[in-house]
């Protein structure tokens, strides 16, 4: 079976981000399972696999399968513009993957049905876990983590939770950009930054908790790395990371699949965080059933399926 992984501009094994993590991984394990990875356009394939939409006319091919993960749900600007290239992918795919349960019925209602075979398959990750290499001065460490610290994302009433969990002799490592936000100054509050992937490993070994305090997501990258590698995470019940496993999953505003300004994301219930951060304090067994390795499979099993129909 010949799988191809088209992106517009870099080749997806060039790409730093969570997603071209993933399809890096995604491509090692399928390789290993005995599937042929490509990533040109030249030449006839069996699946062509595209991430969120098309990116080249796709014909040379049995099958086009399309993953979809979020869809722009920001009222800000028109929902319909923003959501084309992924409306027509869907029209033009034979299959679609979706990273949840939560991503499909997000799709379903702003994009449309697929008319063709579906399925759900999360994220995965390699486990990586060893003894860190940073030390830290605190018996208990949090890590809240993410790329870009947006407002949905709800960073000022992390750190208002943390503190008011008062967790004796903790501190909360924030990685990525927080530009938007005044730092707090506070010796147990460590800013990181932007950081490298190898460094945010070295993070997820050395705390034992996350704070992912997403309002809506459809199967974050960042999660699946921290479940996989023993970290037990705390999030909402709105987007779809309650599905991977979360340890513990707090009640947040119900949303309605209708747009909204995500810069007015509904408030944390601080008081219901708090306290979960105060009772969650140790590490976890690693998420096994996220394991790159478990998803390839997946993929692979999925890829055979469609061609079989």
């Amino acid at each position: 079976m010949k799988v191809r992984f088209i992106k517009t501009k870099d080749d997806w094994t060039k790409v730093r981000t969570g997603k071209g993590f993933f399809v890096q991984r995604l491509i090692k394990h399928l390789t290993e399972l005995g599937v042929e990875c490509v990533t040109t356009t030249e030449g006839f394939c069996d699946i062509d696999f595209h991430i969120s939409r098309f990116h080249y006319k796709s014909e040379n091919c049995t099958k086009k399968v399309l993953r979809l993960g979020p869809v722009h749900s920001d009222s800000r600007g028109s929902v319909d513009y923003h959501n084309y290239k992924k409306r027509k992918a869907l029209k033009q795919s034979d299959a679609v993957i979706y990273q949840s349960e939560f991503s499909k019925k997000m799709c379903d209602k702003f994009i449309g049905k697929s008319r063709g075979r579906t399925t759900i398959i999360f994220n995965g990750a390699e486990n990586s876990y060893r003894e860190s290499k940073i030390k830290s001065e605190f018996k208990y460490n949090y890590l809240a983590s993410t790329r870009d610290w947006i407002a949905q994302k709800r960073l000022p009433e992390i750190i208002t939770a943390f503190n008011l969990a008062n967790v004796n002799d903790s501190c909360l490592w924030i990685a990525g950009d927080t530009s938007r936000y005044k730092k707090v100054k506070q010796r147990n509050i460590k800013y990181l930054g932007i950081i490298s992937q190898d460094q945010l490993k070295e993070y997820y070994n050395l705390c034992h908790t996350v704070i992912h305090g997403v309002y809506i997501d459809a199967c974050p990258n960042a999660v699946v790395e921290e479940l996989v590698n023993g970290c037990s995470v705390i999030c909402g019940d709105q987007g779809g990371t309650k599905e991977l496993g979360c340890d513990v999953v707090i009640k947040d505003k119900p949303w309605n699949f209708k747009a909204f300004n995500h810069k007015k994301t509904p408030k944390m219930n601080i008081k219901a965080w708090a306290n979960a951060i105060a009772s969650t304090t140790t590490r976890r067994a690693p998420a096994e059933h996220l394991y790159i390795q478990n998803i390839a499979r997946q993929y692979k099993a999925f890829f055979e399926e469609v061609l079989n129909v």
